[in-house]
């Protein structure tokens, strides 16, 4: 009797799933007639980007990396090339005479006769204009009325000098390398110290010299002036 109970509530069971799979089409796509899966499985997936096999491609057998990161464009390696990248000369720019509560500011600085002042003449109206270059340089400009360069070599340009004896200041074809811009300043081996010296020549007031310790002169800075009205960054 026990085994004939079990034999009908198993043929019961069947009955049922029979039942339940003819009746629901969704069910009946998925098995066949003998229960096997009508829908393939889906393909396997690829490895994470972030598995093993892809961090074994990533790195050699003594764990350096195979691919090559690209250059950081502020790398220091990068900054110190772009500060070594510097042009071999600036534009070029005046100077201007800076003492203030004095008559003397803004002042443009003039040339005469290589020789540089204040208080221009105004029949000899030629304003100063150089550019100064990488080894500290100051080259001149001439006044292309005046002067009529050979060339363009070394031997041609006019350079600004200090007069040992004097201070004044000159224009020379002696390459004097001791000049350079900081704030806008023109230095003098490293030093904002110019002046103006009372001297009453080829219609001219005062000339410049390099030193604020001169017999009668007035400490000034020399401020560079270029075309658009700003100044010089530091330079060299």
């Amino acid at each position: 009797m026990l085994v004939l109970s079990i034999i009908q509530v198993l043929v019961i069971y069947l009955s049922t799933i029979t039942a339940v799979v003819e009746a629901s089409p969704i069910l009946a796509e998925r098995f066949d007639a003998n229960g096997n899966h009508t829908r393939p499985r889906p393909r396997p997936r690829p490895p994470h980007h972030n598995s093993t096999a892809g961090f074994e491609k990533r790195f050699d057998s003594y764990g350096n990396h195979t691919r090559p990161r690209p250059p950081y464009h502020n790398s220091t390696t990068e900054l110190d090339k772009r500060a070594n990248n510097k042009s071999p000369f600036t534009e070029g720019f005046a100077l201007s005479a800076i003492r203030s509560g004095s008559p003397l500011q803004y002042q443009l600085v003039t040339v005469s006769r290589a020789q540089l002042f204040l208080s221009g003449n105004a029949s000899d109206p030629y304003r100063f204009l150089g550019f100064l270059e990488q080894d500290g340089a100051l080259v001149v400009i001439p006044d292309p009325t005046r002067y009529y360069p050979e060339s363009t070599d070394d031997s041609s340009k006019l350079f600004l000098n200090r007069d040992i004896a004097t201070g004044k200041l000159l224009t020379t074809s002696t390459r004097e390398t001791s000049f350079s811009v900081k704030d806008g300043h023109l230095l003098y081996k490293g030093e904002d110290s110019f002046s103006v010296v009372p001297e009453d020549k080829r219609g001219y007031s005062y000339s410049l010299r390099v030193g604020s310790n001169q017999t009668d002169g007035i400490g000034i800075a020399l401020r560079t002036v270029t075309q658009s009205g700003g100044s010089i960054g530091n330079y060299p």
